[in-house]
């Protein structure tokens, strides 16, 4: 583990399978999911369950306060000469 530059939360850096590019990670704890209302005979509303049995993990970038400090230009023709 490491701790992000900017805000000091606890961070894993990781490589994506679909991109490969290295990711900063933050553990997330509390995750729901939605279930179906019409397989529970539900009308309206919505209904989730917690999802406790996997390690789960979002982008660092979603909750970090200084995230836009990290952005990389994604366009090097805007950039200046």
């Amino acid at each position: 583990m490491s701790l992000c530059k900017g805000c000091g939360r606890e961070i894993l850096y990781a490589k994506s399978y679909q991109t490969g590019s290295t990711i900063p990670l933050e553990e997330c704890k509390h995750v729901y999911r939605e279930l179906e209302p019409d397989l529970l005979g539900l009308e309206g509303g919505l209904m989730v369950e917690q999802i406790k049995d996997e390690r789960l993990w979002i982008s660092h970038f979603l909750v970090c306060p200084k995230a836009d400090e990290f952005k990389k230009d994604k366009n090097p023709s805007e950039m200046p000469k």
